[in-house]
C-alpha cells in the first residue's frame, strides 16, 4: 500500500470515527440517552470509559475536545456531552412570513437518516433575551436532546423584537412560524398534529401565549400565509418566563420592571403600571381557561430577574381554572443555568404525557439546582 493511500485510509478512517462520535446511535426513551456506537465499539471492558489502548484509534485533536476534565479518559457522558454540543441545524434560515425579514425566520433541527416516512413530534425553542435581543441559534441544551434520542425533531425561531415592533407581533411572529411548521411538517419528518413549544425567559413567556391562546383565532395575526387559520399545539414548556407583568415587582429583583426602560415596558411601548390595558393583552395569565393544553413551568428559587412567584401565580391559575399545569421547582436556582440530568429527564418526561406516552400528568416536585461549569 502507498503512502497517499494509507494517508487517504486513515484520514477517511478518522472522519467516519467524528461521525460516529457526533451521532446517538439508537433511540432511548428518555434523556439519559446512550454514548454513541462507535464509543461503545472501543469501550472493549464495557465499563462506560475509554483508557488506555481504547484510545489509541482516537486522532489527538478528537480527542482533546472529547476529554472535557482533561483527565486521560473519555467517560460516557462526555462522549454524551460532545453529541449535544456538536448538534447544529439541518436546514437554516427558512423564512416563515414570506419576505426578506432575517428576524422571521426559522431553522430546522434533525437527526440524520431519518426514516422517509417517519412523522415525529416537534419540538419549537423560542429564545429568550428580554424580547430585545438573542435569536434562534441560541437553543437550549434540553432542546438539543430532544433531537438527539432522534424521537422528535426541532425548530427553532427568530422573532420581532421589541425595537422593531411593538406587542403582539412577537406572538403574531410565533403564530406565523407555527402554522407554517404545521403546513411543512411532512417535508422534515415531523408530525403536524404533535407540536410542543418550548422556550426560556422571554421564549418562556411566548410559549405560555401560545398555550393560552391556542384556537384563538383573534391572536392570529395576519404574518404569513401558510397553514391554516390558527396555530395549534398540544402543549407548551416554560423555562423561568414571566407571566404577570403587573406583580413582577412583587419580589426583589435585580430589575425595576415597572421603569419606562424595563423590558416590559419597552415590549408594549409604555410603563406597564400606567397600560393595564395594554399590559392584559400580553399576560398569559389573563387568558387562562379550561381548554388550553398543559403547560410545565420551571423555575429557579433565587431567580432574580423573574421572581419565581411568577411561575406559581400561572400554575395556581391553571389550576383554578380546571387546567393542567405542572411546577417543576429548582431549590435555589437561579435565571437558568440549572441543568442537570433529573432536571432535563424531567422536562422531557413532561413532553412524554404530551405525546401520549405517559398517561398521567407529572406531578409538581422539586429539584436541586446546580449550575453547569
Amino acid at each position: 500500500m502507498t503512502k497517499i493511500n494509507r494517508s487517504f485510509q486513515n484520514t477517511m478512517r478518522h472522519t467516519l470515527l467524528i461521525s460516529c462520535i457526533a451521532m446517538l446511535g439508537v433511540a432511548v426513551p428518555t434523556i439519559a440517552q446512550s454514548p454513541s456506537a462507535e464509543f461503545r465499539r472501543l469501550d472493549t471492558n464495557m465499563d462506560g470509559r475509554l483508557t488506555g489502548a481504547e484510545l489509541q484509534s482516537i486522532p489527538l485533536q478528537l480527542k482533546k475536545q472529547l476529554d472535557r476534565n482533561d483527565d486521560g479518559e473519555i467517560s460516557s457522558a462526555e462522549d454524551i456531552q460532545h453529541q449535544v454540543q456538536s448538534l447544529s441545524p439541518s436546514k437554516q434560515n427558512v423564512n416563515y412570513a414570506e419576505n426578506t425579514n432575517p428576524r422571521q425566520t426559522l431553522d430546522i433541527w434533525s437527526a440524520n437518516n431519518l426514516k422517509p416516512r417517519t412523522r415525529l413530534p416537534i419540538v419549537v425553542w423560542i429564545h429568550g433575551g428580554a424580547w430585545r435581543s438573542g435569536n434562534k441559534r441560541q437553543v437550549h441544551e434540553t432542546f438539543k436532546r430532544f433531537v438527539l434520542t432522534r424521537r422528535y425533531v426541532g425548530v427553532s425561531i427568530n422573532y420581532r423584537l421589541s425595537q422593531e415592533a411593538r406587542w403582539p407581533a412577537q406572538l403574531h411572529d410565533c403564530k406565523a412560524a407555527i402554522r407554517w411548521i404545521q403546513a411543512n411538517a411532512i417535508t422534515f419528518n415531523g408530525d403536524a398534529k404533535r407540536v410542543i413549544v418550548m422556550g426560556s425567559s422571554a421564549g418562556g413567556h411566548l410559549v405560555s401565549m401560545l398555550t393560552t391562546t391556542t384556537g384563538d383565532l383573534s391572536s392570529e395575526g395576519t404574518v404569513g400565509s401558510e397553514g391554516g387559520d390558527k396555530a395549534t399545539v398540544i402543549g407548551g414548556i416554560n423555562l423561568y418566563g414571566p407571566t404577570d407583568f403587573l406583580r413582577m415587582n412583587d419580589f426583589p429583583s435585580i430589575i425595576d420592571h415597572d421603569a419606562p426602560n424595563s423590558p416590559e415596558s419597552q415590549l408594549i411601548g409604555a410603563p406597564i403600571q400606567s397600560r393595564p390595558d395594554l399590559v392584559n393583552l400580553a399576560n398569559p395569565i389573563k387568558f387562562v381557561d379550561v381548554t388550553d393544553p398543559p403547560l410545565l413551568l420551571v423555575h429557579g428559587t433565587d431567580d432574580k430577574l423573574v421572581c419565581f412567584n411568577q411561575s406559581e401565580l400561572l400554575h395556581r391559575a391553571i389550576r383554578a381554572a380546571g387546567g393542567r399545569s405542572t411546577l417543576l421547582t429548582i431549590s435555589k436556582g437561579g435565571h437558568g443555568g440549572f441543568i442537570t440530568p433529573k432536571i432535563t429527564s424531567s422536562i422531557m418526561s413532561f413532553a412524554d404525557y404530551l405525546i401520549g406516552e405517559k398517561k398521567k400528568l407529572p406531578v409538581d416536585s422539586t429539584l436541586p439546582g446546580k449550575r453547569t461549569p
